[in-house]
């Protein structure tokens, strides 16, 4: 089949900056044998991978099946604030409905990115054109701009969310992350058959452990954050459970860099933490991955809000297939999934005495460390690898026939 997939940002990315729901996709129908049409936007210079092709249209095999990536320019303003965010969104969305407009032999238009809002025209067009038309959902759109407090007036919040319901309406499926992401969808008034539950995945092959070379170039026990520094995250609780374990021989280590980076770095010089290091992303995704496999605990500091509480961090899996333990600020589906697969230790959000209690249980237990990122590791073997997945994006598919 012929697909056209719109996603705003897609590979090549700095490894863990979160996106990779995208990609997942997108690879694997061209996996599965399909032609994929990636519409994407231009990577800012400052997430970019050295010697990629990040500014540039390509053609890639993979699988039985080929994408061919059109990147389409947008400003580089940046992705904070309300009116930065819709500039960008907006510029991008009415090239992709043009490219749309005089593109012929589609089977399928797949929405991933950005959010329902700006595919309103999208829609309308793949109606009209009698082309079916998949919105995906990563999130607990539009509730969450409220929580997040990127919206915080009541009327435009009223029309954008009237705006994004008729999308899921006239949508011939809706893809979603999580079961309770599907709970939610459904107070839309929206048909259930029309909401198909995909859980993210990892590939395997790649994240994975490296063999016994723990701390190898770090004699300290070490605790290890790596991703995009975003609102999304409490980063509050981490350097509080720094401060609470000052005294212990834990290094704290967190890469990557995003809008609340200088947030951060006021806080450890505040709190005068010598047991923090930040540290730049890797470009690599085998440094990335060294990186996860040096470490002793991965650690992620969620909040309790919708966004955290119905939808699982693409990263979540990688720390997992790495053989590592997790400590997490969790509630809802990522709660779950840490219970399900008994892969680490979750606290109430917000709870830095209870976070750092969790660190010093693997800092004084090699073997639970052991125990439970074994455990992650099958866990994910089993019901999160990239098979799996596209089988049941394979079925999607076929599903619109």
């Amino acid at each position: 089949m012929n697909i056209i997939a719109i996603s705003l940002f897609y590979k090549p990315i700095i490894p863990s900056f979160g996106t990779r729901f995208a990609q997942l996709v997108i690879d694997e129908m061209a996996q599965k044998g399909h032609h994929v049409n990636a519409i994407t936007g231009k990577i800012p210079k400052k997430f970019q991978i050295s010697s990629s092709n990040a500014d540039k249209c390509t053609v890639e095999k993979i699988g039985l099946g080929e994408i061919k990536t059109d990147r389409i320019w947008t400003p580089e303003i940046g992705h904070t604030g309300l009116l930065k965010r819709f500039i960008i969104y907006l510029i991008f969305m009415w090239q992709c409905f043009f490219k749309i407009l005089f593109s012929s032999k589609i089977d399928v238009v797949i929405g991933l990115h950005p959010y329902p809002l700006f595919f309103i025209f999208i829609v309308y067009l793949a109606k009209l054109k009698n082309i079916p038309f998949v919105m995906a959902q990563a999130d607990m759109w539009p509730e969450n701009l409220i929580e997040l407090k990127i919206i915080k007036n009541s009327l435009l919040f009223f029309i954008i969310k009237k705006l994004s319901i008729s999308v899921f309406k006239m949508a011939d499926q809706i893809l979603v992350i999580t079961n309770e992401l599907k709970k939610g969808m459904m107070k839309y008034n929206l048909e259930e058959s029309k909401i198909t539950v995909i859980e993210l995945c990892t590939d395997t092959n790649i994240f994975k452990p490296l063999g016994d070379q723990n701390n190898s170039d770090n004699s300290q026990f070490t605790v290890f954050y790596g991703g995009i520094f975003s609102p999304n995250y409490d980063f509050d609780i981490i350097l509080e459970s720094a401060d609470i374990l000052k005294n212990e021989n834990i290094l704290f280590v967190l890469a990557g860099k995003g809008e609340l980076e200088n947030e951060i770095k006021e806080k450890i010089n505040k709190l005068n933490l010598q047991n923090v290091v930040l540290q730049k992303p890797v470009n690599n995704l085998s440094d990335f991955i060294k990186r996860l496999n040096d470490a002793d605990v991965l650690i992620i500091g969620m909040h309790d809000n919708l966004q955290s509480n119905t939808a699982h961090p693409s990263k979540i899996f990688e720390f997992m297939a790495c053989g590592k333990p997790i400590v997490c600020s969790c509630e809802g589906a990522v709660k779950e999934l840490l219970i399900k697969s008994k892969s680490g230790i979750c606290v109430k959000p917000g709870n830095s005495n209870d976070f750092a209690k969790a660190i010093i249980t693997f800092f004084e237990s090699e073997n639970m460390r052991k125990t439970m990122g074994k455990n992650g590791m099958e866990y994910v073997k089993k019901y999160h690898s990239m098979p799996i997945f596209g089988e049941k994006i394979e079925n999607l598919i076929q599903s619109l026939k």
